[in-house]
């Protein structure tokens, strides 16, 4: 049954209703803006860790709130549908909407993967750089001769 205040695409015993459709496709666009903000974040030179864990922290709580929706949606939408064209137009169009938003999103995650896959392995080489050049430092550092005597053990064990 429809809830009340609701506007129901399906009237009856159908549940999928507007306001579901409306949450879940203004949610990925949401989701589609922050991964728009994610990538520009990490396309900076020095991106800033709290506004990226920030951004993160966001998206998370984007994808658990569209998660309780979307799961509602497909249950609902798995019910055999006796709906008018108009309704089922609608339901399309909707969900059509939705599937081009999350391609959008798709694309932008990808493209901010990339960018920090590559920053990763740019701070990888310079750490290396780093470390190879501590050892050698430290090759040309004398070193403190050794105070004690040594034990040589001769026994077989």
């Amino acid at each position: 049954m429809a809830v009340e205040g609701e506007k129901s695409l399906i009237t009856d015993d159908k549940l999928i209703t507007d306001e579901k459709l409306n949450k879940l496709a203004e949610l990925m666009r949401d989701l589609r803006e922050l991964a728009a903000d994610l990538h520009s974040v990490c396309s900076l030179a020095q991106p800033d860790a709290s506004a990226l864990a920030d951004l993160l922290c966001r998206r998370q709580q984007l994808m658990t709130e569209a998660a309780k929706i979307d799961l509602a949606v497909y249950t609902q939408i798995a019910v055999p549908l006796k709906v008018g064209e108009g309704d089922l137009a609608m339901i399309n169009h909707k969900l059509g909407e939705i599937r081009c938003l999350l391609e959008e999103t798709a694309l932008l995650d990808s493209k901010a993967k990339t960018v920090l896959a590559a920053k990763r392995e740019q701070i990888k080489l310079e750490l290396a750089g780093l470390r190879a050049g501590r050892a050698a430092g430290k090759a040309y550092q004398a070193r403190a001769p050794q105070e004690e005597g040594f034990f040589l053990d001769s026994r077989e064990n």
